[in-house]
């Protein structure tokens, strides 16, 4: 069992190096004018053109859809109409399926994450143009306001990521108002956000979306992979892993560069939902602790990504005392926690622990995994 183990081990590795040396020639290749696969698309999708909430009813039947959350789920036809700033209102049959992990549990959830499908003769000329297939994050509870907060909380993680990187996920603020078309179940209106397609983010970037788990962290792009890391930093989690793609999605650029790209926060300090709790292999006893989970680096390479952190303190600042949609109270607790944040980088000798001391006396293959 041991031999077997370390002989896969061995043939990864070996596959690794391969698939890496091999893009590099490929990459060589193309500067010759040998034809590499860069993906040149750089379409962009009226959906995510504004950031103005977006007004939306689904009409679907309730108990067959929300109750499907089974590892064998089926698609359930259903209607989406949105509601332009003029007022007019347009209507597009779709169908809806229940997707995610721990949300879509009804032991942790009652009204679980969905994807929407939408046929590509339906949405010419409409808002949803360009899309066949969208994640929405919902309220997972239907009448506990706790978890609108934390819905809310967790679309300004990505937004606060945009300030930080192109590199990123697209999101867009929605308002749903579900109606059960078997006519069991009374209205309910709670909001949502939409996440761009990952084939969208790369050719917004003019990449390629990878599904390669276990690639090493030595191999993406170390400029990129500090930004990610000192932005969970920042929100607090530790609920990621980019050789494991957990959370991650990596984006291959030509170079080659890979790219990590975070998404599902709400096991971080800044949502603070009650039911996250740290990873036991992490020495953290909450997840409003902040510990530093990305590469060991010599201070010299940290300092322009510290830089543009406090460069850009005022957008993000700005984005979270603006922002309508949660209370004045809810706001000032975000900004306090990311006041701790701030005051760590202008201390240099908190700096320095937190980045460097403490990344170097607890640096295992688990807190980078």
């Amino acid at each position: 069992m041991f031999f077997s183990m370390k002989k896969h081990n061995i043939v990864l590795f070996l596959f690794l190096i391969v698939y890496t040396v091999s893009f590099q020639e490929e990459s060589f290749a193309g500067v010759q004018g040998t034809s590499i696969p860069v993906n040149t698309d750089t379409i962009e999708y009226p959906l995510f053109y504004s950031h103005d909430l977006l007004e939306i009813s689904l009409s679907f039947n309730w108990k067959e859809m929300v109750f499907d959350v089974g590892d064998n789920r089926e698609l359930h036809d259903a209607e989406l109409t949105y509601f332009e700033p003029e007022g007019d209102s347009v209507s597009i049959p779709v169908t809806i399926e229940t997707r995610g992990h721990f949300r879509r549990s009804r032991d942790n959830c009652d009204f679980p994450p969905i994807r929407i499908r939408f046929p590509e003769d339906k949405v010419v000329n409409t808002l949803f143009y360009g899309q066949d297939k969208l994640k929405f994050v919902t309220h997972c509870r239907n009448h506990n306001r706790i978890y609108v907060e934390y819905l809310l909380k967790e679309y300004l993680a990505y937004r606060i990521y945009n300030l930080v990187c192109d590199e990123s996920y697209n999101v867009r603020l929605a308002r749903i108002t579900y109606y059960d078309s078997a006519g069991k179940k009374k209205p309910l209106t709670r909001f949502a956000f939409i996440i761009e397609k990952t084939e969208h983010l790369a050719s917004r970037i003019g990449g390629t979306g990878l599904e390669f788990s276990g690639l090493p962290k030595e191999v993406t792009d170390t400029d990129l992979t500090l930004k990610f890391s000192v932005f969970q930093y920042l929100i607090g989690n530790t609920d990621w892993s980019i050789p494991g793609l957990h959370n991650v999605r990596l984006i291959s650029l030509p170079g080659p560069k890979y790219v990590p790209v975070p998404y599902d926060f709400d096991f971080s300090g800044h949502v603070g939902t009650y039911y996250a709790i740290p990873d036991p292999r992490i020495h953290i006893k909450s997840i409003f602790q902040r510990i530093y989970r990305g590469p060991c680096m010599d201070m010299e390479i940290f300092e322009s990504v510290f830089e543009l952190f406090i460069r850009i303190k005022p957008e993000i600042y700005s984005l979270i005392s603006d922002f309508e949609y949660l209370e004045q109270k809810k706001k000032e607790k975000i900004l306090k926690y990311f006041n701790k944040f701030y005051k760590t980088l202008n201390n240099d000798r908190k700096l320095r622990r937190e980045f460097i001391k403490n990344c170097r006396e607890t640096r295992t293959i688990l807190r980078y995994n």
